[in-house]
């Protein structure tokens, strides 16, 4: 029988391990059975590179990546700001995506457009012209916009805002991660479907590597586990939006009671600033802090392996991806309250719900931490695998 054709569009693939990125390569692996997956994306840096580093294949109009199954069509992205995502918005970048946009669609003629992503003005477009020709659905994998890292002009804030809400309009369906990813539509809900990623977990590194993992600490800092030690690790990219700087304040209030606690930080510094703020605070206490740059995701999970939990306290968050690998590893989490984790943790069976904003709170989360145990095989607060969750995109691509 012949594989249906669903034409990805998204602003970025295989070009880091964030959940948005993880979370496209699993939906390519997992429903490549049924679909054949083609993927149109920016990159932010040389063709050359990409197709390097992802051992890339070229077939055809193409280029082919094994492990994901997926046929790739990269964009090379016109960097003008130094603000990455500036450079959506212009006119230039809108005019090249669209017109390649209409070019694949043209060869592939799919049966489903997906487009990963709610803020573009170009995969606005991309709903509005193929609406009547393909099931369109799009994925919302934020929480609120306008509410993270970087603070956009005001004309790009407004387009986000307008672009964003006009989605549910035009698509079959919006897929939203969670309750709080929903929140964010203002204007019209009606097409728009909460349906949690629940991620793959990938095979964790062998069990006498987690010293060279963490020998990768870019502090000096003599960072050493002990036997006794309880370890907490803290992962996402480091920025104001993921909220550091409270959770290394507040471990370092439980430091002076107790040397044992030590914390691992993993993720790319995205701003020199606060990433000044935080080592700042970790100098106080050096040797009980590791930091990791960008790291592999069989890392990462084997990292979690050996924490005794996760700590999750960002200020805006869709779902959290690490968090929900962490419980699928029978580890509670310390999330923030009022975020995309509520869908998932349960406070006090699963994890805890904090304050992001409250050093207190945080602090007394990971005094309290030790009382979730044995969470192993109901660590979710919803009856899910991602074998579920695949089921549920199919049966909607099916009858959307």
């Amino acid at each position: 029988m012949k594989k249906k054709k669903v034409l990805r569009l998204c602003h970025k693939f295989l070009v880091n391990n964030d959940g948005y990125d993880l979370d496209v390569r699993d939906l390519c692996i997992s429903t490549s059975s049924k679909y054949k997956n083609y993927v149109l994306t920016y990159i932010n840096f040389p063709l050359n590179e990409f197709v390097k580093r992802n051992k890339l294949v070229k077939k055809d109009f193409f280029y082919h990546h094994p492990e994901t199954g997926s046929y790739v069509l990269p964009v090379e992205l016109d960097a003008k700001s130094i603000n990455y995502e500036e450079n959506f918005y212009t006119i230039k970048n809108i005019r090249k995506l669209t017109k390649n946009f209409r070019e694949v669609y043209e060869h592939l003629r799919p049966e489903i457009i997906h487009i990963h992503g709610t803020l573009l003005l170009q995969f606005l477009y991309a709903a509005l012209y193929f609406r009547k020709k393909s099931k369109i659905f799009a994925t919302n994998h934020l929480g609120h916009i306008n509410k993270l890292d970087n603070n956009p002009k005001i004309n790009i804030y407004l387009l986000k805002y307008l672009v964003h809400n006009i989605f549910p309009f035009f698509c079959d369906n919006v897929f939203c991660v969670s309750n709080y990813s929903k929140s964010s539509f203002k204007f019209y809900s009606k097409n728009t479907l909460i349906i949690n990623p629940v991620p793959r977990l990938p095979i964790s590194e062998g069990n006498e590597c987690i010293k060279k993992i963490l020998s990768k600490n870019i502090l000096e800092s003599g960072f050493r586990i002990k036997n006794n030690d309880k370890v907490l690790c803290c992962i996402g990219r480091i920025s104001i939006q993921k909220n550091q700087l409270n959770v290394v304040r507040a471990f370092n209030e439980i430091i002076k009671k107790n040397k044992n606690y030590k914390l691992i930080l993993i993720g790319k510094i995205k701003y020199n600033e606060y990433y000044t703020s935080i080592k700042k605070e970790i100098e106080k206490n050096p040797s009980n802090y590791c930091l990791l740059d960008e790291t592999e995701n069989s890392k990462i999970i084997k990292i979690i392996e050996e924490s005794h939990c996760l700590i999750a306290p960002s200020f805006n968050e869709g779902l959290g991806r690490n968090a929900m690998e962490a419980m699928l590893l029978g580890k509670p989490v310390i999330a923030s309250k009022r975020t995309g984790y509520d869908d998932f943790i349960i406070h006090g069976k699963n994890g805890l719900l904090v304050d992001p904003s409250s050093i207190e709170e945080i602090k007394n989360g990971i005094e309290d931490i030790e009382n979730i145990k044995n969470i192993k095989g109901t660590s979710l607060a919803f009856d899910s695998s991602h074998e579920c969750y695949i089921k549920k995109i199919l049966e909607v691509y099916g009858s959307g």
